[in-house]
């Protein structure tokens, strides 16, 4: 791999080998890089992608459990008006 000047990379970070990480690049902890990227970018997670999408993904993830309840409660109010616009 060819790093850049200037690259960080954070501890326990992964890079594939026979990639480009361009100049000023910074690599999160625990991150694995499997493609090269270009100048400046700032990446996070496993595989490694730009950390704003990263963020986002974790904050939707941290979500999920209530979104699901919240789906199951209207998955029951759906069936009860079901049922009482059939006659049951």
């Amino acid at each position: 791999s060819k790093l850049g000047k200037f690259v960080v990379l954070g501890g326990s970070s992964g890079v594939r080998d026979n990639i480009s990480i361009g100049d000023g690049t910074k690599l999160g902890a625990a991150s694995n890089l499997a493609q090269s990227v270009g100048p400046g970018e700032l990446l996070l997670g496993t595989p490694a992608k730009d950390a704003k999408n990263a963020l986002r993904e974790v904050l939707g993830i941290s979500k999920l459990p209530d979104m699901i309840k919240r789906v199951k409660k209207l998955e029951k109010k759906i069936s009860e008006l079901e049922s009482k616009g059939n006659g049951e």
